[in-house]
């Protein structure tokens, strides 16, 4: 009887838990198929070739994230937030208004860089001519967004793994697949490629938000004088945008100096170690996936001895799955690197300094997390801009002086500062609160 009553009681939990468990499954398995791209591009392109793609890549994601504008927070609560109440006409507001204001943003930027193309190519990679390869990225932004767009949608109706599948797991697959299927792999078919796949990708989206939405909305009532917050909704937006853009900035950025102050060779050896270094976040992902919720519902609560005893779980957690990858990177990295290049047998102390960089921030456990449920932004964005103002500075003034060593220091510190100071304003949280 008692093993029947423990096989319901973990069938229950996992039923109860089943989103939060996919989604953490599909994060991690993103960081997996985006760990065989690089590894592809870096096999079939070169040391000097891959550089210059991932320098690309880096542009294309700082621009995606800057043009979401937060859209992804304040769309997926406001519509949840109407779907509870059935005020259909307001998220059918929402999505045709979040639609248009996407596109406009999308369009603007694709087109002010296109304009400054010549200038771009220059700055990136100085006397190589990468014009064809970097207007295919830029070019492929609309259809970036727009997609994005239509999965916070998707994931505001109630569809979250269907969400993050299509944000996470379609573009890498598609790139995948076109780089295992054709024999002949250059630098511009892999854009054309990354091009092709942005549009089909936005495409798909658009055709599942749709269908979702006619079958959310069939045979409900829309009561045209419900009023949707442009203004709100927006004001939202723009504060949840500064901490993600930010957050995404800081790395991205560094990679971006390297391809300005360095070569495409010192790239592809800096994006390389940094993503294999990347690796030991997994558990930090799976966690801050799985915890968000309970946290904010303990903080609403009040339980604050509840949220220090999940942030002191976690912590163990987090670290029991990360030192084992955190050693094996510290005393093999040439046999790593080697997986991905021969090139790179040389570059073992990169990956050391990186994987330290990374640990070190895991030492201190989920406190971004913790402390953004429990409504400080506006603390952690202060973080976040004084961590990125150190590491751009310090960037900028190591890294031609000492090459690769310095982004990696860079880096290095700016995550040591913003650790440090979400650690001691947690700790001053917890204290004033718990007895």
């Amino acid at each position: 009887m008692k093993r029947r009553n423990n096989f319901y009681i973990i069938k229950n939990f996992y039923i109860s838990n089943l989103s939060k468990i996919n989604s953490s499954l599909i994060k991690i398995t993103n960081i997996g198929v985006n760990f065989f791209v690089y590894l592809l591009i870096l096999r079939r392109l070169g040391l000097s070739n891959a550089g210059l793609i991932y320098s690309c890549i880096n542009l294309n994601i700082l621009l995606v994230t800057f043009g979401q504008f937060g859209f992804q927070y304040s769309i997926i609560k406001y519509i949840s937030q109407y779907f509870i109440k059935d005020k259909f006409y307001q998220i059918r507001k929402l999505i045709n208004f979040s639609t248009k204001i996407q596109v406009f943003i999308s369009l603007f930027i694709s087109l002010l860089f296109i304009l400054c193309l010549p200038q771009l190519n220059k700055i990136l990679f100085s006397e190589i001519d990468f014009k064809i390869e970097l207007a295919l990225f830029i070019i492929s932004i609309p259809f970036l967004l727009i997609k994005d767009n239509n999965a916070f949608i998707i994931q505001g109706l109630g569809y979250p793994v269907l969400a993050l599948s299509i944000n996470t797991l379609l573009l890498p697959t598609f790139l995948s697949l076109g780089i295992l299927f054709f024999p002949f792999v250059n630098t511009t078919y892999f854009s054309f490629i990354h091009f092709i796949s942005s549009f089909f990708i936005c495409i798909i989206s658009y055709k599942l938000r749709v269908y979702i939405w006619s079958k959310k909305s069939a045979n409900k009532i829309f009561n045209k004088n419900d009023f949707f917050d442009k203004l709100s909704f927006m004001l939202f937006s723009l504060n949840a945008w500064k901490i993600t853009v930010l957050s995404v900035f800081i790395p991205r950025i560094i990679e971006i100096l390297v391809s300005v102050f360095g070569t495409p060779i010192d790239v592809s050896i800096f994006s390389t170690s940094l993503r294999i270094a990347f690796l030991l976040n997994i558990p930090m992902v799976g966690t801050n996936q799985v915890i968000s919720r309970t946290i904010a519902s303990n903080h609403k609560l009040k339980d604050f001895d509840e949220i220090s005893k999940i942030s002191i779980k976690s912590l163990k957690f987090i670290n029991i799955i990360s030192l084992p990858i955190f050693i094996f990177i510290l005393l093999f990295p040439e046999f790593i690197l080697n997986i991905f290049s021969n090139e790179l047998i040389n570059s073992g102390n990169i990956l050391r300094i990186l994987a330290i960089s990374i640990f070190a921030r895991i030492m201190f456990g989920p406190n971004e997390i913790i402390l953004s449920m429990c409504g400080f932004e506006k603390y952690i964005f202060k973080s976040l801009l004084f961590s990125f103002l150190i590491s751009i500075s310090s960037c900028i003034y190591l890294i031609p002086k000492i090459g690769l060593i310095g982004a990696c220091l860079s880096l290095t510190i700016g995550n040591l500062c913003n650790s440090t100071l979400l650690k001691i304003k947690y700790n001053n949280f917890i204290k004033s609160k718990v007895p």
